[in-house]
């Protein structure tokens, strides 16, 4: 993907913009994951997961028998996040190369799915469309094992 195709700032600049974003949402983000009724052991999926922050925190919420994996198409962020889950020993978080279609194909059966309010730009990648179907695909397979 040629790079001014992609609107959010990729790389190691744009994961920094990310981490701090995530601190700010951090609060909120949790609550909501709570109220939305993430618990251990669950599966769980995050699309656009940029530098893995929400994933992080999902993957301590669903302890050790659970798993997250996220996907994002920027490699760089990708690689940084897998190496910052290993520094937070976190075992049960994967990261994976992929569009929110290609995700939405996955033959993995998730209880849960977070699309990010970032990734729907129409960047052409994920549409408002896109995440909305994705989004709805998710909540008819739930099942989180």
């Amino acid at each position: 993907m040629a790079k001014s195709e992609y609107i959010i700032r990729g790389g190691v600049e744009g994961r920094e913009r990310l981490r701090i974003l995530a601190r700010v949402m951090r609060p909120t983000t949790l609550a909501l994951l709570e109220r939305a009724g993430m618990r251990a052991g669950m599966a769980c999926l995050e699309i656009g997961c940029g530098g893995g922050d929400l994933a992080f925190d999902m993957a301590r919420i669903v302890g050790a028998g659970g798993r997250v994996v996220g996907t994002d198409i920027d490699e760089t962020k990708l690689e940084v996040a897998a190496r910052e889950a290993e520094e937070q020993k976190l075992a049960n978080i994967e990261f994976r190369f992929s569009n929110c279609r290609e995700s939405a194909r996955m033959r993995i059966r998730f209880g849960a799915c977070a699309v990010r309010g970032h990734a729907p730009f129409g960047s052409g990648r994920c549409s408002i469309k896109n995440a909305a179907s994705v989004a709805a695909w998710w909540s008819r397979r739930v099942g989180g094992h």
